[in-house]
């Protein structure tokens, strides 16, 4: 969502005591770029390796990061993204700055989902998707990249 993240995660780094904890979410994959993230408003999709040196940039030893939302956040992706395309024809133009607030708090799609998400099989393949998504952490199949880095 931010053009200048360098920047932004400087300024973050001064809130954090030395030796403080940043986690950081962001979309992965440059190669996934698709409707969501125009309708999020997403400036970019970032790699491990992009991910890690911009937060060294800025001040930070990284810890670890670690790939999320194999298996079940990768179709629901698609579904999403699919849903946003058919709104983007849809709607006038908004900026890039309504669309990432729109995007904190619009969750029409998981809505439309939560009967489905809420009885016992869906629960189940909850549990399941999450506890398989634990596997995969170190592979690059999910689609959002968590990262745990210290202010040096």
């Amino acid at each position: 969502h931010i053009e200048d993240d360098g920047a932004a995660l400087v300024q973050w780094r001064k809130w954090l005591r030395p030796g403080g904890l940043m986690v950081l979410s962001v979309p992965a994959d440059p190669n996934r770029w698709n409707a969501t993230d125009e309708w999020a408003g997403h400036v970019r999709r970032y790699d491990r390796e992009h991910l890690r040196r911009v937060l060294e940039r800025a001040g930070m030893e990284v810890e670890r990061i670690e790939c999320y939302g194999f298996p079940l956040a990768n179709l629901l992706e698609r579904v999403r993204a699919a849903q946003h395309a058919r709104q983007l024809r849809r709607e006038d133009r908004q900026g890039r700055e309504e669309r990432t607030a729109a995007s904190g708090v619009d969750r029409a799609t998981e809505t439309r989902l939560f009967p489905i998400y809420a009885g016992p099989v869906g629960s189940g393949t909850i549990r399941l998707a999450c506890a398989t998504q634990k596997l995969f952490l170190q592979t690059d199949l999910g689609n959002g990249l968590l990262a745990f880095a210290r202010r040096r």
